[in-house]
């Protein structure tokens, strides 16, 4: 028995021996019989070329789970003071006689250019009411005429003489005025698939080019622009725009961007109900711009600034925590220093009561001057449209409209460093001021 278990030992080691000697050379001459076509040698040597820098826009996405996560670096200390004006008719006027006055008549349904020194109105016939600007050195007027089916985009000095004058559809076919940006160009929005594209017309110049709107994430919807001039708010230099953004498939805010350097600056959140409509406004030093985001049951006026700065300018809820308000019209003063703006108090969605507001955007103070604005809302549940107040050059002065009903309003000129108030007249909106030399 020993004998044959060693045997079958060293049998198993022979076959194993054997197994191991076959696989080798086996491996061996598997390596020899490799054919020359299964190297795998490259045809050409890969070098480094620096890329050829692309004329198309780039597609610049980014990841914003919830605009309300963008951070907001400072957040004003609201404080309300009340100046409550007493409005005395019929007033000496001593003050701002050398400028001149932008009105509407709603009597006669026609806009004008009144030179307060001489008492003369000169009427801007045949003028859209509507497209009506101002530029922001109140040198310049300009404004669409439109005659039958004929338009034409006239510029106008202080002393009423036309500077420019053209047939709108010797521009462009499909153009509609926007307004100024800065005191040497106009903008023209030209119809079609939005975003639309503007027309930069400098009318000293007789200069002319097209805007293309291709920035990263601009909203594309088709059912508004701003104020006629699509969807894009430049700055008169046209390096910055801002322009409302989507980051996926619904709107989420207000970048404002850098078109030099191709990069965003700052985002400022749309707030509750995805609304775009509100209209940005730069501020008159170019430093920064404002626009009103909607709350749950306050608007809020919120600024970005050129260095990326978000800041939160107004904390109504916090100082009307009882009501519900919303921001109606507003406008920044001429010193960039103030913002004044109408607001509405609202209770169980029944309008109560709208009173101008002046907010300090250094202080954070708000003064409340207890005049009302828009009445027509409350006696005839009809909504309507509320002018902005419009400031004097010098930021001294407010002129505002305070309307009573469809067919009786007063406009009042108020004098902010007196707390004094005037009747100028009756049934009238206010464009603004202009003036002569620089």
């Amino acid at each position: 028995m020993l004998v044959r278990k060693e045997l079958r030992y060293c049998g198993f080691a022979t076959v194993l021996i054997i197994f191991l000697i076959f696989n080798i050379v086996a491996c061996q001459m598997q390596t020899n019989q490799t054919p020359a076509s299964s190297v795998k040698t490259p045809s050409t040597v890969l070098t480094y070329t620096k890329p050829q820098q692309s004329t198309a826009t780039p597609k610049v996405t980014y990841k914003l789970l919830d605009p309300t996560l963008v951070p907001i670096q400072r957040r004003m200390q609201n404080h309300l003071t009340r100046s409550c004006i007493q409005i005395i008719n019929n007033a000496n006027q001593d003050e701002d006689q050398n400028n001149s006055l932008v009105l509407y008549d709603r009597n006669r349904q026609l806009p004008y250019l009144y030179d307060k020194k001489n008492d003369e109105a000169l009427p801007l016939n045949n003028a859209n009411k509507m497209l009506i600007d101002i530029s922001p050195n109140y040198r310049w007027l300009v404004y669409l005429q439109e005659i039958g089916t004929n338009s034409q985009l006239i510029v106008q000095s202080f002393s009423g003489e036309n500077i420019y004058k053209i047939k709108l559809a010797s521009l462009r076919e499909n153009a509609t005025l926007g307004g100024w940006v800065g005191d040497e160009n106009i903008i023209l929005s030209l119809s079609g698939h939005q975003p639309a594209s503007i027309l930069v017309v400098n009318p000293f110049t007789n200069e002319q080019q097209i805007l293309t709107p291709n920035f990263p994430d601009i909203y594309n919807n088709d059912a508004w622009d701003w104020s006629f001039s699509g969807r894009t708010i430049y700055s008169p230099d046209f390096r910055f725009v801002v322009y409302p953004a989507t980051f996926g498939d619904a709107p989420t805010g207000d970048v404002l961007w850098d078109a030099q350097n191709r990069e965003r600056i700052a985002i400022i959140p749309i707030g509750i109900g995805g609304n775009l409509v509100a209209v940005p406004q730069w501020s008159p030093d170019w430093k920064f711009f404002a626009v009103k985001v909607m709350g749950r049951n306050a608007d809020e006026l919120y600024s970005a600034s050129l260095d990326g700065t978000v800041t939160g300018l107004t904390n109504l809820l916090k100082l009307f925590p009882d009501v519900t308000t919303q921001i109606r019209t507003w406008k920044w003063s001429p010193d960039s220093q103030k913002i004044a703006f109408w607001l509405d108090f609202y209770d169980k969605d029944i309008l109560k009561e709208e009173r101008l507001m002046v907010i300090d955007i250094k202080s954070g103070e708000i003064t409340d001057y207890c005049l009302s604005g828009d009445n027509i809302q409350i006696t005839t549940e009809i909504p309507d449209f509320t002018p902005a107040p419009a400031w004097s050059p010098d930021s001294a002065y407010l002129l505002v409209e305070q309307r009573k009903n469809l067919t009786e309003s007063t406009l009042i000129l108020m004098n902010l460093e007196k707390k004094t108030a005037s009747s100028i007249g009756k049934n009238t909106y206010p464009y603004g001021w202009m003036k002569e030399g620089p």
